[in-house]
């Protein structure tokens, strides 16, 4: 079973440090969802839900603080508009993850 997303060249912004971030989080979901195609017992996939949010908040916060410090440092135009959606992903997306888990 293959990867179920693919990273292209295209997606890359020419900014290293963005650039490998984004093609991290492309190969942790698809950690993730080799991870739904196992049977697994519930504790056990319960856990690893439990880690996959965890890991995706952390590198949500990091990646974030990068991007937002490197628009800063361009002088991006749309960075609070983008600052609003990071915001509203941490605010609102994880939360909802997690009440699914639960």
């Amino acid at each position: 079973m293959g990867t179920q997303f693919e990273w292209k060249e295209e997606y890359n912004i020419g900014v290293d440090l963005i650039d490998k971030e984004h093609q991290e989080l492309f190969q942790f979901i698809n950690k993730l969802y080799l991870l739904t195609q196992k049977k697994w017992g519930w504790n056990s996939s319960r856990q690893s839900c439990r880690r996959g949010i965890d890991f995706f908040e952390k590198h949500a916060i990091e990646h974030f603080a990068d991007e937002e410090a490197y628009m800063t440092s361009i002088g991006y135009k749309d960075l609070e508009q983008h600052q609003r959606i990071h915001e509203g992903f941490l605010k609102n997306t994880l939360p909802a993850l997690e009440q699914e888990l639960k």
